[in-house]
């Protein structure tokens, strides 16, 4: 969580358009400001008089308040969203009105801009009022495991359940020759230990084999997940970043994503307004490098 001066709560910023999808970017920017002990407010960057009236009527029936800039606006959102006592910002996934299940301009620049998490709502999301559960597939790098392990010690102090996923390519399956129950759940434990922060209760592993991206899609669905939670790098460029494009085109929840900082870069979460305690080992996520 975000440190602010004078002891204020952090906020989570719901970006909104006006359009219908600022009513589920609200709805769920309510959803997750308790993982982040934080307080929801609202932002709307200018671009036409009709547009800022129905931003301001989806805040005021969400009771939340609303912020109206003018500008360009990735660049004003990443900017305002990079002010001291922002933990986070929601923003919708479609391009705008008539482009269901496309990815906005908006959206794309704008979680290759800041260093904030953001949270994609896809057009047509099912958000509950509660965060009860959220998805981690994990088997990433160090600096994605670090960008993780944060959100799992908060998602834990906020009673989140969270369920661990790890996915095996086609060719990646280990074979085990004896034994193969016994020893699937030796391998599963040793994975999580290695893969977990010390300091927070492990949970069970979830096993799948197929193409990562299209199994964390389908394993969002059927697990019933609230929230699917993704470390990645910002970089979409041609071969990367699989998983994030799937999840944002498929998913049919919500998608945190955490970018991944350099071990140079200065930590900022705390929790509870607490300085943040490390963790022996990590959390990480699948195949985004």
């Amino acid at each position: 969580m975000v440190a602010t001066a004078g002891g204020e709560r952090p906020r989570i910023v719901a970006a909104i358009d006006g359009g219908g999808l600022s009513v589920e970017v609200l709805l769920t920017a309510k959803m997750v400001a308790p993982l982040f002990h934080a307080e929801v407010g609202a932002l709307h960057v200018f671009e036409t008089t009709d547009d800022a009236v129905q931003a301001r009527q989806r805040a005021a029936e969400a009771g939340v308040p609303l912020q109206v800039f003018e500008g360009p606006v990735v660049t004003t959102l990443a900017s305002q969203c990079a002010n001291p006592g922002v933990a986070g910002v929601v923003i919708g996934a479609s391009a705008g009105r008539g482009a269901a299940r496309a990815l906005g301009h908006h959206a794309l620049g704008l979680i290759t801009a800041t260093q904030r998490p953001v949270v994609v709502v896809p057009d047509g999301a099912e958000t509950p009022s509660r965060l009860r559960r959220a998805l981690l597939p994990l088997d990433a790098p160090l600096a994605t495991q670090e960008a993780l392990s944060d959100t799992v010690v908060l998602a834990v102090a906020a009673d989140v359940d969270l369920i661990a996923l790890h996915v095996w390519g086609y060719r990646d399956v280990p074979m085990f020759d004896d034994h193969p129950p016994y020893e699937w759940l030796a391998w599963s434990r040793d994975f999580i230990s290695h893969n977990w922060p010390a300091s927070v209760p492990r949970p069970g592993l979830q096993r799948r084999i197929g193409v990562p991206a299209e199994e964390i899609v389908a394993a969002v669905a059927e697990t019933g997940a609230d929230l699917l939670v993704l470390g990645w790098s910002q970089d979409l460029s041609l071969g990367r970043a699989r998983v994030v494009r799937t999840a944002l085109l498929e998913s049919r929840r919500p998608v945190l994503l955490l970018p991944v900082r350099s071990h140079d870069a200065p930590r900022e979460l705390e929790l509870a307004g607490q300085p943040r305690r490390e963790a022996q080992a990590a959390v990480v996520s699948a195949g985004i490098h």
